[in-house]
């Protein structure tokens, strides 16, 4: 994709969504590594997939983030969301039979209202079968984002680049854009290899919501590096 200018900070104190997500990776157990990094970023909202019930109690968070919706498996598809900003709507887990875990949720901003926000990790693209569950998937996240006029934010490891047409559901199905855009091709997948890598784990935005800064962060022990925005938010939208 084309980067855009990089937005500019609002004038005066505004709140923040300030999001860190990770894809652990199922059998990495580096949980220093991952509770060392969000102490560096102090982000106010965490998600997490690929984590079981281990990795919640290893990392603790719940004393620093009051509200959570956790959705842990001894599979590839736990999901965790950690929140500062309070959950206003109860989490929905599931959007069909078969199709892995999402959250889904909203995160109240006092005066500036409310952010629509969804955590999810799509399947590995390996199969026609595996195809037609993410489209389900997408189709059904972009319709939920669609019809929401407000501040949205969706996070997660899409297994999408730029190039891939779940990808742009996202961004013209869902209506929304990449906090990535303007600090370059952020390639997050595979930490593993020095020679291939790709863009792979995103931050979307919509609404009233202006990016102040993108980072893909340090290494993890995972395949994926983790990523992270923070965004400014202004009006009633």
């Amino acid at each position: 994709y084309f980067p855009s200018q990089k937005a500019a900070s609002l004038n005066g104190a505004s709140p923040k969504i300030n999001v860190f997500f990770a894809n652990v990776e199922r059998g990495n157990s580096n949980y220093q590594a991952v509770r060392n990094v969000i102490n560096e970023k102090r982000p106010n909202v965490v998600c997490l997939s690929e984590v079981d019930s281990e990795w919640l109690e290893e990392l603790d968070l719940e004393l620093d983030y009051p509200f959570s919706a956790l959705k842990p498996s001894d599979g590839h598809f736990g999901i965790a969301l950690y929140s500062k900003l309070a959950i206003v709507r109860p989490p929905i887990f599931s959007l069909g039979d078969e199709l892995p875990p999402v959250v889904l949720t909203e995160l109240e901003l006092g005066e500036f209202g409310r952010a629509l926000v969804a955590c999810l990790h799509a399947i590995p693209p390996y199969s026609s079968e595996v195809y037609f569950k993410n489209r389900l998937l997408f189709r059904r996240i972009a319709t939920e984002f669609r019809h929401h006029d407000g501040k949205k934010v969706l996070f997660g490891d899409l297994n999408a680049t730029p190039l891939n047409r779940f990808y742009g559901m996202m961004l013209w199905g869902a209506r929304m854009r990449n906090a990535a855009e303007g600090f370059g091709v952020q390639r997050t997948w595979n930490a593993k290899s020095t020679l291939f890598r790709l863009p792979i784990d995103h931050i979307f935005y919509g609404g009233n919501i202006l990016v102040e800064d993108f980072e893909v962060l340090s290494d993890i022990g995972s395949d994926h590096f983790p990523i992270f925005a923070s965004m400014s938010v202004y009006g009633m939208q």
